[in-house]
């Protein structure tokens, strides 16, 4: 009976050993998901501020860019505005200037002629 009883006590210490093997185990685990976690929760907040800069940037890009082709637009628009201007002026002296022309014949006689 004695060994019996030795056999249970073992058999019990060897449980109970297994039991905080166990213990540590699941502890050291849990230890080492919270690692992973925080890890990942660096990553990610990394991830997102990088990508948030990325964003800033294309977005800043997209801006000049737009900019860029709004002046060019103007530029044009204004190229052409003086354009129509400058054939606007000339076409305006062109008629002033047979308005004149037309003012004066009418004030001053006619140069042909032999009559005097």
């Amino acid at each position: 009976m004695e060994r019996n009883g030795k056999n249970q006590n073992s058999a019990l210490s060897a449980i109970a050993r297994h039991e905080r093997e166990l213990l540590a185990k699941r502890e050291e685990t849990e230890r080492e998901a919270e690692r992973i976690v925080a890890e990942a929760r660096t990553e990610a907040r990394r991830i997102i501020d990088s990508e948030g800069e990325r964003l800033a940037n294309d977005t800043a890009a997209i801006r000049r860019e737009g900019d860029a082709a709004r002046e060019r637009e103007r530029l044009e628009q204004q190229r052409q505005a003086d354009e129509r201007l400058a054939r606007l002026r000339a076409e305006a002296q062109t008629r002033a200037q047979a308005v004149v022309g037309a003012v004066v014949s009418l004030i001053l006689p006619s140069s042909t002629g032999g009559s005097r």
